[in-house]
């Protein structure tokens, strides 16, 4: 028998983790030394293609569905044993909003098909979906667990659309044992990483952002620090539309300079100055503007 040599992997590019964890184990003091006992349980990390295409399929309908997966088993420098799932399969299945059933020739199909290929890992992983329901193991879940981990091992996740998994682990060897809620993990890769860094020199080579600084005399108050406002916002009409919404006779004022052609830059001097005067007869102003133009 002739074993194939498993082929190179391929460079990733770097990859952020996004967490969807079981609640946090405590570490164990009783009868000697502390021990992590979250490092002992397996992790189970699933690689973003491998979700993306599970995730489209649970959502593709209000039906259950199910499959399988690939699973290569590794080792942390931690000791911790993690199960990554490198791709998934759908498989030919008759399904039921509470039920799924996969065909069994296209089951048998797909085991031959990945012991001939050669690719490193086992299609170990069965995976299906509650749909809106929460994720939970019924009893026809973990029937099927048992059973396809009869015979050696299965790791086992239930999805559901609101982007909620739990993942569980069946094994034989050397003695039976389920362990639930396991720590699940999905890489999200991103496709620019390698070219953010020259995005962000650019940004910094090319962009100012300046900041308007008031010098001390004009650091005012009431309507004369509306003004300051405006121009600090880099708009007058801002000012404008506040002062008039605020006094009728403003709004009429700002309306007879810009018939008679005011600029916006003088228009809210005068409305400033109108403000800090409010003795000054509105009529006697309005007049005197008049007859400058």
């Amino acid at each position: 028998m002739v074993r194939k040599k498993a082929p190179a992997k391929k460079k990733k590019a770097p990859v952020k983790k996004t967490s969807r964890r079981a609640p946090a184990k405590k570490e164990s003091t009783a009868g000697g030394p502390r021990v992590d006992l979250a490092s002992m349980t397996p992790l189970v990390v699933y690689e973003a293609e491998a979700f993306a295409k599970i995730d489209h399929w649970v959502q593709s309908s209000n039906f259950e569905v199910s499959g399988f997966g690939n699973v290569v088993v590794e080792k942390a420098d931690n000791g911790r044993t993690i199960f990554r799932v490198t791709d998934a399969y759908l498989l030919k299945q008759e399904n039921t909003p509470a039920h799924t059933e996969i065909d069994a020739d296209a089951m048998s199909d797909l085991l031959f098909e990945h012991h001939k290929s050669g690719v490193v890992g086992e299609p170990n992983l069965w995976w299906h979906s509650h749909v809106k329901m929460d994720v939970f193991w019924s009893g026809e879940d973990l029937t099927t667990i048992r059973q396809i981990g009869g015979n050696g091992w299965v790791l086992a996740t239930v999805f559901n659309q609101k982007g909620e998994m739990r993942s569980a682990l069946q094994a034989s060897e050397p003695f039976m044992a389920f362990t639930d809620e396991l720590d699940t993990e999905i890489e999200v890769i991103d496709p620019f990483a390698d070219v953010r860094a020259a995005w962000s020199r650019d940004y910094k080579a090319k962009i100012t952002n300046k900041k308007f600084v008031f010098p001390a005399q004009r650091k005012r108050t009431g309507a004369a620090r509306g003004q300051d406002l405006a121009f600090e916002f880099g708009t007058r009409d801002w000012y404008i539309d506040r002062v008039t919404k605020n006094d009728p006779d403003n709004g009429e004022l700002v309306e007879n300079l810009r018939k008679l052609g005011y600029p916006e830059s003088e228009i809210v001097d005068i409305v400033d100055s109108v403000d800090d005067e409010p003795s000054e007869d509105f009529a006697t102003v309005q007049a005197a503007l008049w007859r400058r133009k």
